[in-house]
C-alpha cells in the first residue's frame, strides 16, 4: 500500500516562494554567491537568500524557466523559488517542474507573467519519495551524459577549427 503514486496539487506538493528583490547597485560581484533573475544567473552577492539548495521558477519576464541550485542562492523578485521539504526529493520536483509546461502559463499582457495560484493548481500524480530518488537518478544521469557530449563535441569542434588554420 505504501508505494502507491497519489494525486496531488503543486502547491500542496511544493509551493512556490516568492524571491527577494536585490538590485544591481546592491550586489557585491565578488560574492561567491549567486544571484538568480528569471532568465538565469544574474550577478553575485556576499550572502544568501536561501541557505540551501533550491530550484528558482520564472515568474516575471522570462516565464516558467525552470533552474536548479546546488548551493545556496539568491533569488531575486522576479523569481520564485523552492526548497527541499520532507517526502521531496528536490531533483524529481526539478524534472517534474520541466515537464509542466509552466512557460505556457503568461498570465499577464504587458509583461509576461506566471500567476502563482493557477501553477499551484496543477494536479499530477506523486511517486512515494523512493520512486521519486529513482526517477531522479535516471534522469540526472542522462542529463549528465548530455553535458558530457556537448563538453566532448566543443573540444572535438576547437581541435577541427584548429586543425583547418594549421591547413
Amino acid at each position: 500500500m505504501g508505494n502507491e503514486w497519489r494525486t496531488t496539487t503543486l502547491g500542496e506538493f511544493s509551493p512556490f516562494t516568492y524571491g527577494k528583490s536585490l538590485p544591481a547597485r546592491d550586489r557585491s560581484e565578488n560574492g561567491e554567491i549567486l544571484v538568480y533573475g528569471s532568465g538565469g544567473k544574474s550577478g553575485k552577492h556576499n550572502k544568501a537568500h536561501v541557505n540551501e539548495a533550491g530550484i528558482i521558477v520564472g515568474r516575471k519576464g522570462t516565464v516558467g524557466s525552470v533552474l536548479f541550485s546546488e548551493n545556496p542562492f539568491w533569488p531575486i523578485d522576479t523569481t520564485f523559488y523552492i526548497t527541499r521539504k520532507e517526502g521531496q526529493d528536490l531533483k524529481f520536483t526539478y524534472y517534474l517542474l520541466k515537464t509542466l509546461r509552466l512557460n505556457e502559463m503568461n498570465a499577464d499582457s504587458a509583461v509576461p507573467g506566471l500567476n502563482r495560484d493557477e501553477a499551484h493548481s496543477i494536479s499530477f500524480e506523486l511517486p512515494p519519495y523512493s520512486e521519486q530518488k529513482k526517477i531522479a537518478d535516471v534522469l540526472g544521469s542522462i542529463d549528465n551524459k548530455i553535458q558530457l557530449n556537448r563538453e566532448t563535441n566543443q573540444t572535438l569542434e576547437a581541435m577541427a577549427q584548429a586543425l583547418f588554420k594549421s591547413w
